[in-house]
């Protein structure tokens, strides 16, 4: 079966100032040393910012995750890398996201800062 889903290409980087990818922290290595991938999916999913209760479930980002990675959806872009808005607000990718675009990582949903050096 296949879906369609209905998205607009972003092109103005700054009317998405906030953008993150819920993810597990047992990931996090490969994710800095590979980039965000999409992994068999269509597209790597993001959200346009936090659930405003954190333990909700939002559009784009898995309630169960528990690292955020922000994602400088500017630079990415001047790299090449495109990015969609679905009709439900979830920011798409086909990527690959490498890590010089995460503008920081956050453990969730204490928020506190997670260091790559």
């Amino acid at each position: 079966m296949k879906v369609e889903v209905a998205m607009k290409e972003i092109r103005d980087a700054t009317l998405y100032p906030v953008v993150i990818h819920g993810t597990y922290m047992k990931h996090l290595n490969s994710i800095i040393k590979n980039g965000l991938q999409k992994m068999g999916r269509l597209h790597i999913h993001m959200a346009q910012g936090l659930p405003k209760d954190l333990k909700e479930e939002q559009s784009g980002m898995r309630s169960t995750c528990n690292v955020v990675i922000y994602i400088d959806i500017e630079k990415a872009m001047k790299k090449g890398i495109k990015f969609y808005e679905s009709e439900n607000g979830v920011i798409l990718s086909e990527g690959p996201i490498d890590a010089s675009c995460f503008k920081e990582i956050r453990r969730y949903p204490s928020l506190t800062i997670v260091s790559i050096n």
